[in-house]
């Protein structure tokens, strides 16, 4: 291949990798305000389940459905993690692929 071909691809390889890093950094944005509101939900279930309880209206049935939500939460805060770190090795692949 000429020179100019094999400059040609890598820009274009650049070019896909700035393309796949808008993608995913969009959606790590929107993956970070969901767990944003989420949690907001389950800090306002909590205050809900403390004033349940000094009724006597909270059951097992919520107390189990409540443990759920939070092992959900925390496997989508993993998930965050790892699409972050993902972000960032592209970023890191992307700096030094920099085309002058």
């Amino acid at each position: 291949k000429s020179p100019e071909e094999v400059q040609l691809e890598a820009e274009i390889r650049a070019i896909e990798l700035d393309m796949a890093l808008i993608d995913l950094r969009r959606e790590l944005q929107a993956q970070e305000e969901l767990l944003e509101r989420w949690e907001e939900s389950i800090r306002k279930l909590k205050e809900e389940r403390e004033e349940a309880e000094i009724y006597r209206l909270h059951t097992d049935e919520d107390r189990r459905d409540e443990r759920a939500l939070k092992a959900d939460f925390r496997q989508a805060q993993e998930s965050v993690v790892l699409l972050r770190e993902r972000v960032q090795r592209l970023e890191a692949l992307r700096a030094g692929q920099d085309i002058p």
